[in-house]
């Protein structure tokens, strides 16, 4: 009788332990960065900032490091960004 009652309760403390583990993993993965604007277009905070590289650096610095950090339709978008802004 003993015996079985420790097995149940080591069966119990597994389960336990593996639903507390799924739950912390769950809240770690939870974090701002799903939050993310993952929209094709750059959001105003981002054209802000790329004019305020290229203000401050020159377009063609701008564009070698966004081309070392970024992917290459981000870099792209940046671009035409520029280029329509100079034309406003």
């Amino acid at each position: 009788m003993l015996r079985k009652n420790f097995i149940t309760l080591v069966a119990a403390v597994a389960t336990m332990s593996r639903f507390l583990l799924l739950t912390g993993v769950i809240l770690l993965m939870a974090d701002h960065s799903l939050a993310q604007d993952y929209s094709p277009d750059p959001t105003p905070m981002q054209c802000q900032l790329i004019k305020q590289a290229v203000a401050q650096y020159g377009f063609a610095a701008a564009r070698r490091h966004a081309l070392e950090r970024q992917m290459f339709h981000e870099t792209y978008k940046g671009e035409a960004l520029v280029q329509i802004s100079d034309r406003l």
